[in-house]
């Protein structure tokens, strides 16, 4: 059962129990008050009839009469004075009966305490769905003489009936609605309860920016306060997660990326070392250079881990080096590649030294000459130049279509996806290059049309401390 039905129902209860017993209470007071009331008229009018007979009853005339005038004298007095529903009683019996009933039981003359006409003795018996009220004055002067009224006071109990009735009907009219108007209020006040439950089942679907709606200062509210507090924690934690992933991916693509190619040239000198007989000196110079690589290799794992974030260490050094030392290192990784697709490589560098991670750069221009040699036909040309606070490398292959500029350093992007594949790719390449031109206070940007090559171009900051040639 919902909660807001539960407070409705018990609400409801405790209400209409409440108004049930007021009411109840009420109506049953008023009826005895009604009933009191009754009686205290009814003293009243007995007290002063009595007092009239009892006059008449202390006449010295009486005293001479005989029994059979003394009778008929009683009997007209008692009509004169007291009248209709009253009777008088003698030594328990009725002598003068003006009432509609038959008195045969005198049981409350018993009962009677001391007359007393501000709260008289009385007595209700109900005789054929009629209710009469019986009271009994004592007439001084006359022993064991009393004036009995019989009143039918249904009319009395007819408007007690009638109250229960009416209350009754205003008691079910109230019920309803009472318990629409509780269900709706306690609907409307556990709303933010309703918040809660829909900003739970959001964030458990993954829209961990959800957020509940603080208005006012009540608990509820107070309980939306930590829970917003718990989501932006839940938040904070996913992305950090996301971001970790999304890094331990990239720092996996990297490393793939950037062993491939210095895997390659070991392979190919382990090949040679295995297959050729080579003189003292070419095997030195091959087992040196794998050697290097492997340095090499395990320095880059380092920094690959510095340069997509996962993990902060201090294997990133930029000190001064020779872009001329660069270029030859890259012209040498990419050899092998250049000599297969028959490719003419030039080179015009103009810059002396800038602060660099040699490793670093190394990566990044053996990326844009590899990605220049991909998109070049056999027996094209590539250019490498640094000049003018700039690095380019220029190629005159397939191009890029406009639309795709943009988006070409975003890590995993491929604008071929079949052909990028094809030649063991998996689009980190110039997404790396960027991180890495970040890193040497440098932007890339990427020039290209389909059909007129790619320029690549490092353009860095005119703060960075260049040496520079003509």
């Amino acid at each position: 059962m919902k909660l807001w039905k539960k407070i409705s129902i018990l609400t409801t209860g405790i209400l209409l129990l409440a108004l049930g017993l007021c009411g109840s209470f009420t109506v049953v007071r008023m009826g005895g008050y009604s009933i009191e009331q009754r009686v205290f008229n009814e003293g009243k009018q007995m007290e002063g009839m009595g007092y009239a007979f009892e006059q008449f009853c202390k006449s010295n005339e009486l005293l001479d009469m005989s029994d059979t005038v003394k009778a008929s004298f009683l009997d007209f007095q008692f009509r004169k004075c007291c009248g209709k529903d009253y009777a008088l009683i003698q030594k328990g019996e009725s002598v003068i009966n003006l009432t509609e009933f038959q008195v045969s039981d005198t049981g409350l003359l018993d009962k009677l305490r001391p007359w007393n006409s501000e709260h008289p003795d009385y007595e209700i018996q109900k005789l054929n769905h009629r209710y009469i009220l019986l009271m009994a004055r004592p007439v001084e002067g006359m022993e064991e003489t009393y004036i009995l009224t019989a009143k039918d006071i249904t009319q009395v109990f007819t408007g007690i009936e009638n109250q229960a009735v009416l209350f009754g009907g205003v008691y079910l009219l109230v019920s309803f609605l009472a318990a629409a108007g509780i269900g709706i209020l306690t609907r409307f006040a556990l709303r933010p309860l309703y918040n809660l439950e829909k900003a739970s089942l959001a964030i458990s679907r993954g829209q961990y920016q959800e957020r509940v709606p603080v208005a006012s200062r009540d608990e509820i509210q107070v309980v939306g306060e930590a829970f917003n507090q718990m989501a932006d924690q839940v938040e904070t934690q996913i992305t950090q997660l996301q971001e970790i992933t999304e890094k331990q991916k990239m720092l996996l693509g990297s490393l793939t990326h950037e062993l491939k190619t210095p895997m390659t040239s070991i392979m190919g000198y382990a090949d040679t070392l295995l297959h050729v007989k080579l003189q003292e000196e070419q095997r030195e110079k091959a087992l040196s250079y794998i050697y290097q690589e492997c340095c090499r290799l395990e320095r880059l794992s380092g920094k690959m881990m510095s340069l997509t974030g996962l993990y902060v260490n201090d294997t990133i050094h930029l000190k001064l080096g020779s872009v001329e030392e660069l270029f030859q290192k890259v012209a040498h990784v990419e050899k092998e590649h250049l000599r297969e697709k028959e490719i003419q490589f030039s080179m015009d560098c103009r810059m002396e030294k800038i602060p660099m991670d040699s490793d670093l750069m190394e990566s990044l221009l053996v990326n844009l000459v590899d990605n220049a040699i991909k998109a070049s036909r056999p027996g094209g040309s590539i250019w490498m130049e640094a000049k003018d606070h700039k690095i380019e490398v220029i190629d005159e292959g397939r191009g890029i279509p406009p639309d795709e500029v943009s988006k070409v350093t975003e890590a995993f992007y491929m604008v071929d996806k079949a052909r990028t594949k094809k030649e063991g790719g998996i689009g980190l390449g110039l997404a790396l290059c960027k991180e890495i031109a970040h890193i040497h206070k440098a932007s890339l940007e990427i020039e290209s049309s389909p059909g007129c090559g790619t320029v690549a171009r490092i353009l860095f900051t005119d703060a960075y401390n260049l040496f520079t040639t003509s």
